[in-house]
C-alpha cells in the first residue's frame, strides 16, 4: 500500500511541475511579444491626418528627423524620413509598497 501512495504522489508532483513550467513559458513568451516595438509604414500626411483626428500633437519632419505624433494616452508614433514608423507605448512605473516614500523635507510657515 505505501508503494502505491508513493507512486501516486510522484505522478502528481511530476504533473504539477510540468504544468507550472508550461504556464511560466507561456507567460514569458507573451511578455516577450509585448516588449517588441510595433513598426509599420505610414506617410507623413497620413500620420498628420490621424494625429489631428484623434487629438494628438503633430510635429512635422525636419532637420533630418521624421514626423512624430504624441497621442493623448502618452504613447508616441515616431517616423523616420523613409516613412518607417514605430509606436512607442507609455511605460507604467510601479512602486514597491515595501519601500519608504521619498520625503520632501519639513514644512514651515512663511510670514
Amino acid at each position: 500500500m505505501p508503494h502505491i501512495i508513493a507512486r501516486v504522489a510522484k505522478r502528481f508532483l511530476t504533473t504539477a511541475i510540468i504544468g507550472v513550467a508550461g504556464v511560466g513559458i507561456a507567460l514569458g513568451s507573451a511578455s516577450a511579444a509585448y516588449a517588441e516595438p510595433k513598426s509599420f509604414k505610414q506617410s507623413e500626411n497620413s500620420l498628420k491626418m490621424m494625429c489631428d483626428r484623434y487629438g494628438g500633437a503633430f510635429i512635422p519632419s525636419g532637420g533630418g528627423a521624421g514626423a512624430i505624433c504624441a497621442w493623448k494616452d502618452g504613447s508616441d508614433t515616431v517616423c523616420d524620413k523613409k516613412e518607417n514608423c514605430v509606436l512607442v507605448e507609455k511605460t507604467v512605473v510601479r512602486f514597491d509598497p515595501s519601500l519608504p516614500l521619498p520625503t520632501l523635507g519639513t514644512l514651515e510657515a512663511v510670514d
